[in-house]
Protein backbone atom coordinates (compact mmCIF):
# COMPACT_ATOMS: atom_id res chain seq x y z
CA UNK A 1 0.00 0.00 0.00
CA UNK A 2 1.17 3.47 -0.91
CA UNK A 3 1.74 6.11 1.61
CA UNK A 4 -0.05 9.42 1.55
CA UNK A 5 3.11 11.18 0.37
CA UNK A 6 3.46 8.84 -2.63
CA UNK A 7 -0.18 9.28 -3.57
CA UNK A 8 0.20 13.07 -3.29
CA UNK A 9 3.29 12.97 -5.57
CA UNK A 10 1.38 10.88 -8.15
CA UNK A 11 -1.55 13.27 -8.02
CA UNK A 12 0.77 16.24 -8.55
CA UNK A 13 2.47 14.51 -11.52
CA UNK A 14 -0.95 13.71 -13.01
CA UNK A 15 -1.99 17.31 -12.47
CA UNK A 16 1.15 18.62 -14.25
CA UNK A 17 0.59 16.21 -17.15
CA UNK A 18 -3.06 17.25 -17.44
CA UNK A 19 -2.05 20.91 -17.25
CA UNK A 20 0.54 20.39 -20.02
CA UNK A 21 -2.05 18.67 -22.22
CA UNK A 22 -4.54 21.46 -21.54
CA UNK A 23 -2.07 24.22 -22.44
CA UNK A 24 -0.98 22.27 -25.55
CA UNK A 25 -4.58 21.96 -26.63
CA UNK A 26 -5.22 25.63 -25.86
CA UNK A 27 -2.13 26.65 -27.87
CA UNK A 28 -3.28 24.51 -30.82
CA UNK A 29 -6.75 26.05 -30.69
CA UNK A 30 -5.36 29.58 -30.55
CA UNK A 31 -3.11 28.83 -33.52
CA UNK A 32 -5.96 27.36 -35.56
CA UNK A 33 -8.40 30.15 -34.78
CA UNK A 34 -5.99 33.01 -35.36
CA UNK A 35 -7.45 35.37 -38.00
CA UNK A 36 -4.64 34.79 -40.50
CA UNK A 37 -4.92 31.00 -40.11
CA UNK A 38 -8.69 31.09 -40.59
CA UNK A 39 -8.28 33.28 -43.68
CA UNK A 40 -5.61 30.96 -45.07
CA UNK A 41 -7.82 27.90 -44.52
CA UNK A 42 -10.76 29.65 -46.17
CA UNK A 43 -8.66 30.61 -49.20
CA UNK A 44 -7.34 27.03 -49.51
CA UNK A 45 -10.87 25.65 -49.43
CA UNK A 46 -11.98 28.26 -51.95
CA UNK A 47 -9.14 27.33 -54.29
CA UNK A 48 -9.97 23.65 -54.05
CA UNK A 49 -13.68 24.17 -54.68
CA UNK A 50 -12.98 26.61 -57.51
CA UNK A 51 -10.65 24.09 -59.11
CA UNK A 52 -13.29 21.36 -58.86
CA UNK A 53 -15.94 23.68 -60.28
CA UNK A 54 -13.65 24.62 -63.18
CA UNK A 55 -13.09 20.95 -63.95
CA UNK A 56 -16.84 20.30 -63.96
CA UNK A 57 -17.52 23.32 -66.18
CA UNK A 58 -14.79 22.26 -68.59
CA UNK A 59 -16.36 18.82 -68.88
CA UNK A 60 -19.81 20.33 -69.43
CA UNK A 61 -18.49 22.68 -72.13
CA UNK A 62 -16.88 19.78 -73.95
CA UNK A 63 -20.11 17.78 -73.85
CA UNK A 64 -22.57 20.58 -74.76
CA UNK A 65 -20.89 23.71 -76.14
CA UNK A 66 -24.07 25.12 -77.72
CA UNK A 67 -26.03 24.90 -74.50
CA UNK A 68 -23.25 26.60 -72.56
CA UNK A 69 -23.09 29.44 -75.10
CA UNK A 70 -26.87 29.90 -74.92
CA UNK A 71 -26.82 29.96 -71.12
CA UNK A 72 -23.90 32.40 -71.15
CA UNK A 73 -25.70 34.67 -73.59
CA UNK A 74 -28.87 34.58 -71.49
CA UNK A 75 -26.90 35.44 -68.36
CA UNK A 76 -25.11 38.25 -70.21
CA UNK A 77 -28.37 39.69 -71.48
CA UNK A 78 -29.85 39.50 -68.00
CA UNK A 79 -26.86 41.22 -66.39
CA UNK A 80 -26.68 43.97 -69.02
CA UNK A 81 -30.43 44.40 -69.59
CA UNK A 82 -30.55 47.99 -68.34
CA UNK A 83 -27.68 49.32 -70.50
CA UNK A 84 -29.04 47.43 -73.52
CA UNK A 85 -32.55 48.81 -72.99
CA UNK A 86 -31.15 52.32 -72.57
CA UNK A 87 -29.20 52.04 -75.83
CA UNK A 88 -32.26 50.73 -77.69
CA UNK A 89 -34.41 53.56 -76.32
CA UNK A 90 -31.79 56.10 -77.40
CA UNK A 91 -31.69 54.68 -80.94
CA UNK A 92 -35.49 54.69 -81.20
CA UNK A 93 -35.64 58.30 -80.00
CA UNK A 94 -32.99 59.32 -82.56
CA UNK A 95 -34.90 57.68 -85.40
CA UNK A 96 -38.14 59.35 -84.36
CA UNK A 97 -36.36 62.69 -84.19
CA UNK A 98 -34.83 62.11 -87.62
CA UNK A 99 -38.26 61.33 -89.10
CA UNK A 100 -39.70 64.49 -87.57
CA UNK A 101 -36.89 66.65 -88.89
CA UNK A 102 -37.38 65.47 -92.50
CA UNK A 103 -39.41 68.19 -94.22
CA UNK A 104 -41.74 67.42 -97.12
CA UNK A 105 -40.73 68.67 -100.59
CA UNK A 106 -42.15 71.94 -101.86
CA UNK A 107 -44.35 70.35 -104.55
CA UNK A 108 -45.90 67.98 -102.01
CA UNK A 109 -47.03 70.82 -99.79
CA UNK A 110 -49.32 72.42 -102.37
CA UNK A 111 -52.94 71.84 -101.55
CA UNK A 112 -55.08 70.33 -104.26
CA UNK A 113 -52.19 69.29 -106.46
CA UNK A 114 -53.70 65.81 -106.82
CA UNK A 115 -51.96 62.48 -107.03
CA UNK A 116 -48.39 62.20 -108.22
CA UNK A 117 -48.06 60.73 -111.73
CA UNK A 118 -46.57 57.25 -112.09
CA UNK A 119 -42.98 57.68 -113.37
CA UNK A 120 -42.84 54.28 -115.11
CA UNK A 121 -43.34 54.48 -118.88
CA UNK A 122 -46.43 52.86 -120.39
CA UNK A 123 -45.94 50.27 -123.06
CA UNK A 124 -47.61 50.95 -126.40
CA UNK A 125 -47.50 47.31 -127.44
CA UNK A 126 -50.51 45.16 -126.79
CA UNK A 127 -50.53 41.47 -126.63
CA UNK A 128 -52.70 39.89 -129.30
CA UNK A 129 -52.66 36.36 -130.48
Amino acid sequence: MKSAAERLDEARRAERAARERWFGTLNTAQTRFAPNAVAKDAMDQFRESASEAADKVTGAVRKRPGTIVAVGAAIGLFLFRKPIASAVRTQIARRKEAKRSVRPRADETKAGSGPIADPTPKSTLTEEV
